[in-house]
């Protein structure tokens, strides 16, 4: 792997020449290693920054680094994302220095001639941060540029180009533009999952009235980005000041998926001295409604309901999935925490049993390790409350499972 090869640039000839090793690199890394790859072009781009070069020289220099994109990413499995911050920098860095050139228009037919080349897709970097700082007038040029490529572009690249109309509709804080392009982009309509989408523009411009326009286009009963949307909702209504629906949304989010950050936005709205009436309520309610429910058992427990989250647990001990081991884990470990020992004893039932039932062989490790977990838990429950004792499911479970030779020869190695 070229790793250590990297040598420090102090200006614009030896950035070229250096950009021009890495890009020439044949190995290939992996996620793991990606992160070197990134490092060697991280330093770059900082040495690039604070050299002695005219604003102009520089901007040109970072198009050229957009325009290798396809080699670069293609050099690695940017699984970890380290490609997408490392263009992000670049197009923070084309920001800072395209606002220092006095030549405001080749810094637009620059932007213009990177983006139309692109086939990879990390120039839209480009456009969101190295835009940022580009006179209106040049803007509005960069986004008739774009129409007009668009228009006389082929099928697959349309939706390309409409993207940068899109991207300068936003710096412009010009929703319609943004609206029309979209609607141009796909055949003169807008589709109800694309709504969410315009509407957040308008209101990222100051247009609350006008974005929540949009959001009632959508047709009844759509529930594609509903979360989305709601949450679109609730700052539209904060921001038209608008007490009934913003309550009312509030409520919607809450009781969609009860978590602690929707009840907290509950309270806030309704009133701190109405917290344990509304906790209160919603535990009853939680108990009312068949389950499990491993969003509700979540939110009891963050919510500081201990008593409840172990009731609740007990309650569904014969139907708690242990194929959401993840959850599972975190459940038991709160109990234990809180020396709920037989609630973690149900979990851990559920957790063994899900891998006994699929027979999977390279899983009995770990249903192992939980069976041992479950004879010590067995020594501390003092009360089984109706829940068949340790000794006695241990007995079921090895009739059940006598032809499991490989499991309990793991067992065994752990005891």
């Amino acid at each position: 792997m070229e790793r250590y090869a990297y040598k420090p640039v102090r200006n614009s000839v030896e950035f070229k020449s250096e950009f021009s090793r890495i890009k020439r690199i044949r190995h290939f890394y992996t996620a793991w290693e990606a992160r070197y790859l990134a490092g060697d072009l991280h330093n770059l781009l900082e040495a690039l920054d604070v050299m002695p070069e005219p604003p102009e020289t520089k901007v040109k220099l970072l198009a050229a680094f957009f325009k290798a994109d396809s080699n670069i990413v293609n050099k690695c499995d940017d699984s970890y994302g380290e490609m997408s911050m490392l263009y992000g920098r670049a197009g923070e860095l084309f920001a800072k220095h395209a606002a220092l050139c006095a030549d405001q228009a080749m810094v637009a037919k620059l932007v213009l001639k990177t983006y139309s080349s692109d086939t990879y897709g990390m120039c839209d970097f480009l456009l969101e941060k190295g835009c940022e700082g580009l006179p209106q007038k040049n803007l509005r040029v960069l986004a008739g540029a774009f129409w007009t490529a668009a228009e006389a572009a082929g099928k697959e690249r349309k939706g390309h180009f409409f993207q940068g109309v899109k991207a300068m509709a936003e710096h412009l804080k010009d929703p319609e533009l943004y609206e029309r392009a979209f609607s141009a982009e796909y055949g003169g309509i807008i589709h109800d999952g694309h709504l969410p989408g315009v509407a957040q523009v308008y209101f990222n411009c100051g247009r609350p009235a006008q974005a929540l326009a949009v959001l009632e286009r959508i047709k009844p009963g759509i529930s594609f980005r509903m979360e989305e949307r709601d949450e679109l909702l609730l700052n539209i209504y904060k921001a038209l000041d608008n007490r009934p629906k913003l309550e009312e949304t509030a409520w919607r989010v809450f009781l969609r998926r009860r978590n602690a950050t929707a009840f907290e936005r509950l309270v806030s709205l309704l009133g701190e001295e109405r917290r344990a009436e509304l906790l209160d309520a919603e535990t009853a309610k939680i108990f009312a409604t068949p389950g499990p429910n491993y969003y509700d058992i979540s939110f009891l427990l963050e919510a500081g309901r201990i008593d409840d989250a172990e009731k609740y647990m007990l309650g569904h001990a014969e139907r708690l999935d242990g194929d959401l081991y993840t959850h599972l884990l975190n459940y038991a470990a709160v109990m234990e925490e809180h020396k709920r020992w037989l609630a973690s004893v149900v979990l851990h039932r559920a957790l063994l049993e899900s891998i006994l039932a699929r027979a999977i062989t390279k899983y009995y490790p770990y249903g192992a390790k939980y069976l041992v977990h479950l004879n010590l838990l067995g020594e501390l429950v003092k009360d089984w409350r109706g829940v068949l004792p340790h000794s006695e499911y241990f007995k079921e479970l090895e009739a059940a499972h006598a032809r499991k030779v490989s499991f309990w020869e793991k067992y065994r190695r752990r005891v």
